[in-house]
């Protein structure tokens, strides 16, 4: 099965969901997330806002995050200069990483760009790429339980994860969070894919064995 078919399969699954349902697996989600030696050890949190539907809603997850006196940075998609690496043909725009330093602040997001995404100011905040950040939490449209993750298909997360590498930092703990119906028993994967750490999926937890 194609990459696109899945994605229709899946958006047409996800777009039946109440609010109700979606809340309860991310707090979950959220719960299951503390639990990880890796994220009590952190300091430095990379996750999303999420889409008004049909993703893990990320707020209850946020306000833990500085709760917990750690760091946050949030996706901003920004044009990509002229001089810099196009990892795929065409490539005009790419992921920045930046901190959002309190809560209120993440409440006053406006939405912004193509995809009308909340989204920091892009001269907010410390740039990840040169602060370093220790977990990248991802949003995809399907996950499978051996930690391969599908996304919309512009590449962003990939490319971002490598272009975090090449300006010399260490390779962060990549954690895909999803909804039930976003699993997946196997998913077609290309030599760009990143491979997770973990996939937490409504209560389960299931880590990368290799």
């Amino acid at each position: 099965m194609s990459k696109a078919t899945v994605r229709s399969q899946i958006k047409k699954c996800l777009a039946q969901l109440s609010v109700d349902h979606i809340s309860h697996q991310s707090n979950h989600i959220a719960s299951s997330i503390l639990t990880l030696p890796e994220y009590q050890n952190a300091s430095k949190i990379a996750l999303y806002m999420n889409m008004p539907h049909g993703e893990v809603q990320t707020l209850p997850l946020i306000r833990q995050i500085f709760e917990d006196g750690k760091r946050l940075f949030l996706p901003r998609i920004t044009k990509l200069d002229e001089k810099s690496f196009q990892r795929f043909p065409g490539q005009k725009s790419c992921l920045q990483m930046l901190e959002v330093p309190n809560w209120h602040e993440v409440l006053d997001l406006k939405p912004r760009g193509v995809y009308k995404l909340l989204e920091p100011e892009s001269d907010s905040g410390v740039n990840g790429l040169e602060s370093g950040i220790d977990i990248v939490v991802l949003p995809g449209v399907a996950f499978t339980k051996d930690c391969y993750r599908m996304g919309h298909g512009a590449g962003f997360y990939d490319d971002y994860i490598k272009r975090f590498q090449e300006s010399g930092n260490p390779r962060p703990l990549l954690i895909g969070i999803g909804l039930e119906e976003q699993l997946v028993d196997s998913l077609p994967v290309e030599a760009h894919d990143e491979k997770l750490d973990y996939v937490l999926i409504d209560n389960h937890i299931y880590r990368q064995s290799s």
